[in-house]
């Protein structure tokens, strides 16, 4: 399968589209082990074992291995912690899977089935609202589905991050406090102090999402 075919068969999965759940499954599982291969590509390039990577990352051996083969997908506190230890961005990591950038020199309208998307355990997506990176900051759509974390673990990375909340309820959690936001609320914070976010509802949450310093869909 090209390059285009996984591309046009990604955009499905994320777009929404009707189909039936054997075929979302297998779209899903086509998605993961892209992903796992990248992965496992990048740990042979170092040489390294499982239970060398998993020292080094304070993860489980089981955990890396499950995610090298496509079992499960990694919540977004997991696939930073790969993605730092490679020094390379999730989006890096996702590259062979996901739409392509579209440029400011191009259309400067995105429409939904052309965004930059990245999907995580869960089910939450990230799209990336902007065209590549020229504003110098990560202006994103996030879709939280009902129960959903970005990880059970808090995360930090560079800059500094501003939210808000368009559809649902929203826990983020930043070093020790819990801010509850409910649509309409905004909220503002150093992305270097530990924090996630929690969907507790069975409802799903749409919320825009500004980082100053992009890591999630930066390059290589």
């Amino acid at each position: 399968m090209d390059k285009r075919e996984k591309i046009r068969k990604h955009n499905r999965l994320l777009s929404g589209e009707a189909m039936d759940k054997k075929e979302k499954e297998e779209l899903t599982r086509e998605v993961l082990i892209g992903l796992g291969n990248k992965i496992l590509k990048l740990r042979k390039e170092r040489k390294l074992t499982l239970n060398k990577m998993a020292e080094e990352i304070s993860m489980s051996p089981g955990l890396i291995s499950q995610v090298e083969r496509g079992v499960i997908a990694p919540s977004l506190e997991t696939l930073l912690r790969i993605s730092k230890f490679f020094g390379v961005s999730p989006a890096y990591l996702l590259d062979d899977i996901t739409p392509t950038e579209n440029s400011v020199n191009a259309c400067p309208v995105i429409h939904p089935n052309k965004r930059k998307v990245i999907l995580t355990h869960g089910g939450i997506k990230f799209s990336l609202l902007s065209n590549k990176l020229e504003l110098g900051c990560e202006f994103m759509l996030i879709e939280y589905p009902p129960n959903s974390s970005t990880g059970d673990v808090k995360y930090t990375h560079k800059g500094i991050e501003c939210g808000f909340v368009l559809e649902g309820e929203l826990d983020v959690e930043v070093e020790n406090e819990v801010y509850h936001l409910t649509p309409g609320t905004s909220i503002t914070y150093k992305s270097s102090s530990p924090h996630r976010t929690v969907n507790r509802t069975s409802k799903k949450v749409l919320a825009i999402w500004v980082n100053s310093d992009p890591f999630i869909f930066s390059a290589k």
